[in-house]
């Protein structure tokens, strides 16, 4: 299976390494793995890794999703977040935000139609799993494909659309998703993004995996990341004071939640996987580590051109040295290189 993790704009990473990863297939295996989502039983995908994971299962060539973070994204962005107490008085974030909304629904409406979730696990049989938070409850909400032989149906009518816009709405950055309920059209729920609680899936992956696959199976998890964290943040003793503008009106507090859960959530898996008696793997792909001077370019909502050179050439890094993963023939190695169609390689 395969879990993306949320992250906004930075997705472009993400999609520039799977893409790296068919071509490496095509030239290291003479492999044909360009349909990547078809390699996988199960997809699980949160925020902006639910737009990827979507576009996977619907068989979207990656260098169309590479496009849309490209062409739309500024759209869904147009205005960075304030930065002081002047520009957030000068903004109408509530404007942009909607306009950021439209954008994004309409680029979603595009590439996937009316498609929901049990249509696309009728047509690809692959099965999807992407993280959410209900406004209404507080609580957690995961969309799911009717995969598992004991599903209640309960997600079955939600589009893609729909589903996307609900793991990618994050607070502050953009507007919350008010989704119709499938067979009542007068009744919705309010959705927030799922990287509030999930922003790495890879646990939810696992448990799902757990949930659904038989005893003797093994299970296979590749976790991909959004880029890394760059190496921390400069604090001195005398100013532990911040107030709203030091934390960027909400904006950095959120991206530290994610980054914070994102490293924790792969080793509580790493964790849950030794402990239980089953043939359990977790490979998580490269990130090269990013300078900190560089942490202004990797904010969830920078669309520059500056932002999409940078996370192409980390991308470009990662396959490197996912590559000599590869050439190292250690357990992540040969895992890797079975993904990609070597079909020499044992484990």
């Amino acid at each position: 299976m395969l879990s993306i993790d949320g992250g906004g704009l930075r997705g472009l990473f993400s999609a520039s390494l799977l893409n790296g990863l068919t071509k490496l297939a095509s030239d290291r295996f003479d492999s044909d793995i360009s349909d990547f989502g078809d390699e996988f039983d199960l997809i699980v995908g949160t925020s902006t890794g639910a737009i990827l994971g979507c576009g996977l299962a619907y068989g979207m060539p990656l260098r169309e999703i590479i496009s849309l973070y490209i062409n739309v994204g500024e759209k869904i962005f147009p205005r960075p977040l304030p930065k002081s107490k002047l520009q957030a008085l000068l903004q109408n974030r509530k404007k942009l935000n909607e306009q950021g909304d439209k954008a994004l629904r309409s680029a979603l409406q595009s590439a996937f139609g009316n498609k929901n979730l049990a249509s696309i696990y009728h047509d690809r049989n692959i099965g999807l799993v992407i993280p959410t938070v209900n406004m209404t409850t507080h609580k957690a909400w995961v969309f799911k494909t009717p995969h598992d032989p004991s599903s209640s149906h309960r997600d079955d009518e939600y589009s893609l659309v729909d589903v996307c816009l609900a793991s990618s709405a994050a607070p502050v950055y953009r507007s919350l998703a008010a989704v119709k309920n499938p067979g009542n059209s007068s009744t919705f729920d309010m959705f927030a993004d799922g990287g509030l609680w999930a922003n790495n899936p890879v646990l939810v992956a696992l448990i799902e995996a757990l949930r659904v696959a038989n005893s003797e199976q093994n299970i296979e998890v590749f976790s991909v990341g959004t880029s890394a964290a760059p190496n921390g943040s400069t604090h001195s003793p005398e100013t532990p004071h911040w107030g709203i503008t030091e934390w960027g009106f909400g904006a950095k507090a959120i991206e530290l939640s994610m980054d914070a859960q994102t490293s924790v959530a792969g080793e509580m898996a790493d964790m849950l996987a030794a402990a239980i008696d089953r043939n359990i793997h977790i490979v998580r792909f490269p990130e090269p580590n990013i300078p900190r001077e560089h942490a202004k370019l990797l904010g969830l909502d920078n669309s520059s051109q500056e932002a999409h050179d940078l996370l192409q050439q980390l991308a470009s890094t990662a396959v490197d040295q996912t590559n000599q993963l590869i050439n190292s023939n250690n357990s992540n190695g040969i895992l890797i290189s079975k993904l990609l169609g070597n079909k020499d390689a044992q484990h």
